[in-house]
């Protein structure tokens, strides 16, 4: 079966809007972004925080983390704050939205359909699989329904309609 992927926007200090695609893994205990990916990106992007995280791989090998950023995240117009350790992940992801994002985006995982609902209260969008759809063609951000609301999380800007983008 095909991994449950989504597009992620990260803000950087002067408004940049850093799109990557994220890998959604309840089984992570943490968001992470690849290094290789963050170097090509890191210019746009607010400095690394220092970390003294080790993360432990499937494999069992533990490998350091570089650094953690934090910072404005936005996934399907939904806006909310995260954290992503930086380090070594081979390759085969962008970033690794883990449990503590899931958790902070209230992401319900809906296996039957493969989509994910996420947002908090009556902000709610629900969104397929990125794997399972043809994102060149139906956009940014594929949206199957959004509940419309003028809440948002944290405190940051409201969810936007994504068909006014």
């Amino acid at each position: 079966d095909l991994p449950y992927t989504q597009r992620v926007i990260l803000e950087g200090p002067q408004g940049e809007n850093v799109r990557l695609t994220a890998v959604f893994d309840d089984g992570s205990m943490v968001g992470a972004i690849d290094s290789a990916v963050f170097r090509k990106v890191a210019h746009r992007l607010s400095a690394l925080k220092p970390s003294s995280r080790w993360l432990r791989m499937a494999n069992g090998v533990r490998v350091p983390s570089d650094g953690v950023w934090e910072g404005k995240v936005t996934v399907g117009g939904v806006i909310g704050r995260g954290a992503f350790e930086i380090f070594a992940g081979g390759g085969s992801w962008e970033v690794l939205f883990g449990k503590p994002l899931l958790r902070e985006f209230h992401a319900v995982h809906e296996y039957s359909t493969d989509t994910v609902a996420m947002g908090a209260g009556d902000v709610r969008v629900v969104l397929p699989n990125m794997s399972r759809t043809d994102a060149t063609t139906l956009g940014e951000n594929p949206v199957t329904s959004i509940t419309e609301s003028r809440a948002s999380l944290h405190g940051l800007p409201g969810v936007r309609d994504p068909s006014r983008r």
